[in-house]
């Protein structure tokens, strides 16, 4: 009896640790002006431009305080460590980060509605990933 509730308690332990991380596939990856964006933030998302229609990865680890991105062609891959997540006043969650590869303050918005993400790194791009077409997202505003 001892040894199925030791088993039972590692399974669960198991299964626990992996509830903590979330992964996430979109398809589409644009890239736009952080400049841009701060003046008009339609005409930034109207000037993105197509960086892969073949997907990304967002794997989001709270338990190690990590959100990895893996952009799947051209491959790349980013590591972002979290040090702050709140919800904003619509609901989104937003991860501030900071970039293991020397990117700076990265700030990852996930929008509730789970079809958009935005990546604002501090070197002044802006990825929004997402499985909606640019026009779709325009449309949404």
């Amino acid at each position: 009896m001892r040894k199925c509730s030791l088993i039972c308690l590692l399974l669960f332990c198991v299964l626990a640790g992996k509830a903590q991380v979330k992964k996430q596939v979109l398809m589409n990856v644009y890239a736009t002006n952080a400049g841009l964006a701060a003046l008009d933030g339609d005409e930034a998302l109207r000037k993105a431009q197509l960086v892969t229609s073949n997907g990304a990865t967002i794997e989001y680890d709270l338990a190690k305080k990590e959100i990895r991105l893996r952009i799947h062609l051209p491959e790349k891959h980013d590591l972002f460590y979290i040090d702050k997540v709140e919800k904003d006043s619509n609901g989104n969650t937003v991860y501030q980060c900071t970039g293991a590869a020397q990117q700076g303050k990265v700030e990852i918005v996930a929008f509730q509605s789970g079809d958009v993400i935005l990546a604002a790194i501090d070197r002044g791009v802006i990825f929004m990933i997402s499985n909606k077409s640019k026009l779709e997202m325009l449309e949404g505003e």
